[in-house]
């Protein structure tokens, strides 16, 4: 399953952000569609945000459905990535947390046509995946399921790649919550996981933590370039 995670991040990733290796044909719904039918699975839908600039795909196989959110590329998303300051959230119990302001409006203006979607699969697991800033809204979007569209009764996991920390504590308490697995990948040398944790000790309480299993991946690169979804994709290959 992680490989499969990993070839759906890197799915809907547009060719130029791959640094010189093709990482996705083409960054439109016909590419997309026609990537995930060469993995043998069936495309439902390609969604762009405009206000956010937020895109997912949602793909299924029997008995699941993936929605695989694709990370940085734009000024927009950078944006995203260093608006950092928290924004309360309420869980499905009540309990009050706080999650990171960009990822949770990246989050929020495509909920509802995610929630729309899966009501019309409800025999389906759900697993949310990512790499970077989509692995961060990939666990806000599994958290707000439950939470706020009643898409709850069923099994919501999440697998991320190289994403930055998306939370508090009572966040990554609410995600382990959930009925399914969490497994969070990452380069030893990729510096984006540390993120946003410098301003989680300058600004008021509480910290940004991880959320989700961690599953740590030895790297010969350090910095930037351990952070590329195309090693991702190479190293899950490699263990499947």
């Amino acid at each position: 399953m992680i490989f499969r995670a990993a070839q759906l991040s890197t799915l809907v990733y547009p060719a130029a952000v791959a640094h010189g290796e093709a990482e996705c044909v083409a960054h439109d719904r016909d590419a997309v569609a026609h990537g995930a039918r060469a993995l043998g699975l069936d495309f439902l839908t390609w969604h762009d945000d405009a206000g956010t600039d937020t895109e997912f795909a949602m793909i299924c196989e029997p008995g699941k459905t993936w929605i695989a959110v694709r990370g940085t590329t734009s000024l927009r998303d950078v944006y995203t990535d260093i608006r950092a300051t928290r924004r309360q959230f309420t869980g499905a119990d009540g309990d009050r947390m706080r999650i990171h302001a960009g990822g949770y409006l990246c989050a929020m203006s495509v909920a509802g046509t995610i929630a729309t979607q899966l009501r019309a699969r409800p025999w389906d697991d759900v697993i949310f995946t990512g790499h970077s800033l989509g692995g961060m809204i990939a666990q806000i979007l599994a958290v707000m399921m439950p939470t706020r569209y009643g898409v709850g009764d069923r099994k919501i996991s999440t697998i991320t790649f190289g994403q930055p920390r998306a939370g508090c504590r009572r966040f990554a308490r609410a995600l382990r919550a959930l009925d399914g697995t969490h497994v969070r990948a990452y380069h030893r040398g990729d510096p984006v996981p540390w993120l946003p944790g410098a301003l989680s000790r300058l600004t008021p309480w509480p910290r940004y933590v991880h959320a989700g299993e961690p599953m740590a991946w030895p790297c010969a690169r350090v910095g930037i370039a351990a952070h590329k979804m195309s090693g991702y994709l190479a190293d899950a290959a490699a263990i499947r």
